[in-house]
């Protein structure tokens, strides 16, 4: 049981990610996209570490939340520039 609530919560983290990131990638700049899903993941890791003491995995509650917070920034940012470049192949003009 307590290995699936580390998945689904994992799971969460990543599907939040990936939604942050087609989100950012709605942004005119790619700094500002960056911005949001670091601060996305900082967010994430933020409540990782809050909550973490709280459950079973109490002495991973550090990585746990440098965890969270890696694989949001990367996830969310690798989706903010696919995002970025697939809109901006749809707006060049032909």
């Amino acid at each position: 049981m307590v290995n699936e609530t580390l998945f689904w919560g994992m799971l969460a983290v990543v599907l939040g990610a990936m939604g942050i990131g087609v989100v950012a990638g709605q942004a005119q700049h790619i700094a500002r996209s960056l911005i949001v899903c670091v601060g996305w993941a900082a967010i994430a890791a933020a409540i990782v570490a809050i909550a973490q003491p709280m459950g079973a995995y109490a002495a991973l509650n550090t990585v746990a939340a440098a965890a969270t917070f890696l694989f949001s920034s990367v996830i969310g940012a690798a989706l903010a520039l696919v995002t970025q470049r697939i809109r901006r192949h749809r707006q060049a003009p032909r």
